[in-house]
């Protein structure tokens, strides 16, 4: 009998020690699945960001109107390091400013590191040529995961967002019919309002990138907190949520659409009972 209660502590005291050795390793391994989780929704979000600022610049290529959204390079800059550039390199240039200025907006250095991204995200390989019409954004950047207890070594990503530069809209409308001194304007899908200007904060949508743990700080330019969106509130919550300065809403999906506007040029005279935008017209019709 007093070999079998020797046995038996042995036994325990054996699993105790194994217990003691593997349960460390099985955490380390959990945790280090946990980091790989979080490089996947990083990439995720860098291609989200590329995908929007690929369809903004479809649309607004001219270096006007990439000046207009970042105040990283002018023309002006761009020239004196390059020299007498054409229009391509010039489109190049802006772009890729406005793409860094995106990624910095969107995707802020609190996520970088939480993440595990490692260094910068390179862009530079990016193109826009406005005789082929096409605006390829390619990004590669290196990742480690955060726990990092099996010293992997960094990974490196690539994303890109690939289209066709916007040439007009096709449609029923023909511009040619309407007086050419008519003022065009800008109305989206199932609008109620029509808007005087492209850059009304109501179509182009500044949004940003917070943690959800943040979100009772948070405050829109007229002071108000944000509540659930009603229509992408349902999805589970992620590490981020998006958020625009002038809306009331948070969301949980980039592709939300209340997020997402889908904008057309008509003339004034086929606004019909459409009104004037409010912030539109606290401009002054500028």
């Amino acid at each position: 009998m007093k070999k079998i209660k020797e046995r038996k502590k042995r036994i325990r005291g054996s699993m105790t020690l194994e217990a003691a050795m593997v349960l460390p390793l099985y955490i380390f391994f959990f945790l280090t699945l946990l980091s790989a989780f979080y490089m996947l929704e990083f990439g995720q979000s860098v291609d989200n960001t590329l995908a929007r600022s690929a369809e903004e610049i479809s649309v607004f290529a001219t270096a006007e109107n990439l000046l207009r959204s970042s105040d990283e390079i002018t023309l002006k800059e761009a020239e004196g390091k390059s020299g007498n550039i054409d229009t391509r390199t010039a489109q190049t240039v802006l772009s890729d400013a406005y793409i860094f200025s995106e990624l910095n907006s969107k995707i802020p250095a609190e996520y970088r590191k939480r993440s595990g991204l490692k260094g910068g995200i390179n862009i530079l390989s990016s193109s826009v040529d406005s005789e082929s019409g096409i605006v390829d954004i390619k990004a590669s950047y290196g990742m480690e995961p955060v726990f990092n207890f099996f010293f992997l070594k960094p990974v490196r990503f690539n994303a890109r967002a690939y289209t066709k530069m916007w040439k007009g809209y096709a449609g029923s409308v023909s511009f040619n019919d309407a007086d050419e001194s008519e003022r065009t304007v800008f109305v989206t899908e199932n609008a109620s309002v029509y808007h005087l200007s492209r850059s009304c904060t109501h179509l182009d949508l500044t949004i940003r990138q917070v943690d959800p743990s943040s979100l009772d700080s948070q405050r829109n330019v007229y002071g108000n907190k944000y509540k659930k969106c009603e229509k992408c509130g349902n999805i589970p919550m992620s590490r981020i949520v998006y958020l625009t300065d002038e809306g009331d809403r948070y969301h949980n999906d980039f592709s939300c659409p209340g997020l997402t506007r889908y904008i057309r040029e008509i003339p004034i005279s086929m606004v019909g009972d459409l009104r004037l935008c409010s912030r539109c017209a606290k401009k002054g019709g500028n």
